[in-house]
């Protein structure tokens, strides 16, 4: 009788460690929905985002080859937003929290512009603090966001 209950707690354990691992690891709400889903269930990278100008999308095309461009002096609300593929052009949808380095040209250094999370931002406050050759560059917060266009060339003229 000893070496049966030796033998059955070691098996019923293999058996309900077994039935763990063979349970669908999905999320219930990742088969439903994902509208339904916490962001604790989001795929890293899964929702697309722009660099948005005055709500105008900032990159010359909206791909991983876009590229972003402000002359000096340019004003207006930068933002980085989720986008609306709905028109026919590409307009923002949901605004994200980013934050804002810079990639300075001389020594090819990034330094933080600030610790504080931005929604939007006058582009002319960031520009003051740029030099010739300067990058502004945008990170997101949240890894939810792709974010391909994440840095926009300052040109100075000439």
């Amino acid at each position: 009788m000893k070496n049966l209950k030796l033998f059955i707690a070691p098996a019923f354990f293999f058996l309900m460690a077994a039935n763990l691992f063979a349970q669908n690891e999905t999320p219930s709400c990742m088969a439903k929905t994902e509208l339904r889903c916490t962001a604790k269930t989001v795929n890293p990278f899964s929702n697309c985002a722009a660099v948005f100008l005055d709500n105008k999308i900032l990159a010359d095309e909206y791909s991983t080859n876009g590229k972003c461009v402000v002359q000096q002096g340019t004003k207006g609300k930068l933002m980085v937003s989720t986008v609306d593929f709905s028109f026919d052009s590409v307009e923002p949808y949901k605004t994200v929290g980013f934050k804002i380095a810079i990639k300075n040209e001389k020594t090819n250094t990034l330094w933080l512009y600030s610790e504080k999370t931005f929604y939007e931002i006058n582009l002319e406050d960031i520009l003051a603090t740029c030099e010739p050759g300067d990058k502004i560059i945008l990170l997101t917060v949240d890894k939810e966001f792709s974010l391909p266009q994440n840095e926009v060339a300052v040109n100075w003229g000439c």
